[in-house]
């Protein structure tokens, strides 16, 4: 028996040094926005050594801040 899954998981990867605070899996991280740092929180889908992998709270064409 094959089960395909018709939902596509998508995660943007992230350094584990981008993290400012976290508390479980969920995170506080650091963007650059309009030449400002801001502060997001995201939701941590898993972690892979010295990458996270990012489920919520950030997209793809955000500027990371890595501390």
């Amino acid at each position: 028996v094959t089960i395909k899954s018709i939902k596509e998981i998508k995660y943007i990867q992230i350094p584990i040094e981008a993290l400012v605070s976290a508390d479980e899996m969920t995170g506080e991280i650091n963007v650059l926005k309009d030449g400002k740092k801001k502060s997001k929180t995201i939701k941590i889908a898993k972690i892979l050594g010295e990458k996270l992998l990012i489920s919520e709270g950030l997209s793809e064409n955000e500027d990371v801040i890595i501390n």
